[in-house]
């Protein structure tokens, strides 16, 4: 019955895959928290492709299928976002960095808006590539276009978010939520060049 080993396997995915689903308990420092439901980390079932794997078999007297060959996405296997990460605390503009579960930097940052066209996304993601010497282009808010080089890129959205250094931000700007109305980014994660070699130093692709 086709509808109901559809039925089946949408109840199975529902259940294990976590492409969108809010993360439970990530260090940020003293605190524990969950990452919000979003971002483009973690790993779904192939629904169409694991009902057909199953389709073919079944009339096999025993059937052994490992869900590793049925899913897409980032993370599979990993509970979570494993123990080596980093952590970014939007309220107080603080970013950890987490290697095998101990911390090794915590950095101040400045972020995008909370709201509006500036808006850092919030949810789960993972580094795109890393590049060295990147110059990050786009539009002000005026309309005007902004081409600005950057030291370290590591991009975490198709759309042009990522971590980067700001040389041309203030220092007091960062870890300063107060500053974030007049000195934000547009949409970036803003490190000190002095700190940002550190992350990526603990960071990798994927």
């Amino acid at each position: 019955n086709d509808s109901k080993l559809d039925q089946a396997i949408t109840k199975f995915a529902d259940k294990y895959q976590t492409l969108g689903k809010s993360i439970a308990g990530v260090r940020a420092g003293s605190q524990k928290a969950n990452i919000k439901a979003g971002g483009m980390y973690g790993w779904s079932v192939d629904k169409k492709k694991l009902a057909k794997a199953i389709k073919t078999g079944f009339n096999k007297e025993n059937q052994s299928i490992n869900l590793k060959n049925y899913v897409s996405g980032t993370g599979y296997g990993t509970n979570g976002v494993g123990k080596t990460y980093v952590a970014i605390n939007l309220k107080t503009l603080l970013e950890y960095v987490y290697v095998n579960g101990k911390l090794k930097e915590d950095i101040p940052v400045m972020s995008g808006t909370i709201t509006g066209g500036n808006k850092t996304p919030q949810g789960a993601y993972y580094i795109l590539y890393k590049q060295r010497h990147a110059t990050l282009r786009g539009l002000n808010d005026d309309g005007t276009k902004y081409a600005s080089p950057v030291s370290y890129w590591m991009p975490i959205t198709w759309t042009g978010v990522g971590m980067h250094d700001s040389p041309w931000q203030p220092a007091f700007v960062y870890g300063n939520p107060q500053y974030r109305g007049q000195y934000h980014s547009h949409g970036c994660l803003n490190n000190p060049p002095s700190l940002v070699p550190k992350v990526w130093k603990y960071t990798h692709v994927n």
